[in-house]
Parts: C-alpha cells; sequence; structure tokens
C-alpha cells in the first residue's frame, strides 16, 4: 500500500471518529433523545461514502440526504442505497438556500467545496449554511499539503501551484488521478471545478466556525470548517 493510500485511510478514520465526536457534542446543547433520529444533509455526498466509511445501516440513528448532480459525479453511478436511511437526492448544491438546511439537524460535506467553480458560488453556499443556524461539519483538501488526495502520484504541494501550471502538467500525465487531459483546452476546462482552499480561505467562508488542520503523521492533509450553531 503506498504512503499516500495510508495517509487517506489514517486521514478519515480520524475524520469519522472526529465526526462522531462532534454529532455526540449536540447533545450539550440539544439533548439527542428529543431529536430522534438525527437528520444529516450531506453536501456533495455519494452512497459509497456513507456505505464504505461509516457503514451506515437502518440501525443506525441517522438519516441521510445527499445532494449531488449524478450527471457529473461518475462515482454515485450504478450504486443505489441499500438501506432506506440514505436518501440519494440529483440537485446541483449550489441551489440550496437556509431554508432548505433548516429542515435539517446537521449540514455535512467532504471535499466538495473545493470543486465549485468559483469564489462566488462557494460564498453563496457557505453564507446559506450560516444563515440557517443549523451545525455544520465541513472538509476540504488543504492547499498547502505536500500531498494533493485528487493527484496522489503529482510533485509535492502541486495543489498549491498557480492553475496555469496545474494545467499544463495535467496534459503530461494524470498523477494517479484517473485522467489525463488530451488538451490544454480539456486540462482548461475540468480547472474550473478544482479550486483548492487553505486555512485562511475557511476562516473567510465560515467566521466563527472552529478551524482545524487534520495532520495523520503530522502531515497537514485536510481542513475541517465546524461549529455546533445550536
Amino acid at each position: 500500500m503506498g504512503l499516500v493510500a495510508v495517509l487517506r485511510m489514517k486521514t478519515r478514520a480520524d475524520r469519522l471518529a472526529a465526526f462522531k465526536g462532534f454529532l455526540n457534542s449536540m447533545g450539550k446543547v440539544r439533548p439527542l433523545d428529543t431529536l430522534g433520529r438525527l437528520r444529516i444533509i450531506d453536501i456533495g455526498g455519494t452512497v459509497p461514502f456513507w456505505e464504505d466509511w461509516w457503514k451506515l445501516t437502518d440501525a443506525d440513528r441517522l438519516d441521510v440526504t445527499l445532494i449531488n448532480i449524478h450527471a457529473t459525479d461518475v462515482s454515485v453511478r450504478g450504486r443505489t442505497p441499500k438501506y432506506k436511511c440514505i436518501t440519494d437526492v440529483n440537485r446541483d448544491a449550489t441551489t440550496l438556500t437556509a431554508n432548505d438546511f433548516q429542515h435539517f439537524d446537521v449540514v455535512f460535506s467532504n471535499s466538495f467545496f473545493e470543486h465549485l467553480a468559483n469564489l462566488e458560488a462557494r460564498a453563496l453556499l457557505a453564507a446559506s449554511i450560516l444563515a440557517s443556524g443549523v451545525p455544520f461539519f465541513i472538509q476540504v483538501p488543504n492547499k498547502y499539503s505536500p500531498v494533493d488526495p485528487h493527484f496522489p502520484f503529482a510533485p509535492p504541494f502541486f495543489a498549491a501551484y498557480p492553475t496555469s501550471i496545474r494545467t499544463r502538467l495535467c496534459t503530461l500525465s494524470s498523477f494517479g488521478s484517473g485522467w489525463r487531459a488530451p488538451s490544454l483546452a480539456a486540462a482548461r476546462k475540468a480547472a474550473q471545478f478544482y479550486n483548492p482552499l487553505g486555512p485562511r480561505d475557511m476562516r473567510k467562508l465560515f467566521p466563527g466556525a472552529i478551524i482545524a488542520i487534520e495532520r495523520p503523521f503530522f502531515v497537514p492533509m485536510s481542513i475541517l470548517a465546524y461549529a455546533n450553531a445550536r
């Protein structure tokens, strides 16, 4: 097993523990037994993520609604939920409003915000989450990590390279992503939907939230922004 795979496994295990701790902490603000089953909206979520990462079943006290555009996210094709606790919704996450979030107990997102096309789209979505007053737990890969989970075989700190350099390099190799750009134009088109974020970016998007760096084996892989707003 390669170094990147080990780092990703460790990061996901640590994040699972952190998220479970976050959900448990909600009981200090609102007793969990008054909530019944927790309703989670996962922005950009997929069925494989919850069934393989959380091992979610109907026996858990969670109902998860996934918001994803299946036409563009190939990872969700051909995988339907095994359990009633997972609802898969084909919807553009950028259309979500504060009112949409208020139907849930927790807003969750894993490696999604960096795929929005521009700063305005990220800011509007973050503002809707904040305006809803719903507790949230948001993760993105760290722009300043030496390892880019999207391109595991790329040179160190690849995500921090200028976009113009990254796009040209993506015409030379897939860097372990499974897709090599056939042309510079194709690389530039794909790059519109990969905008890595750093800690400062997350602080601007989620002012007042706790910002934490996930450091498996001391490698700053990912950034968490979370707040128990209620």
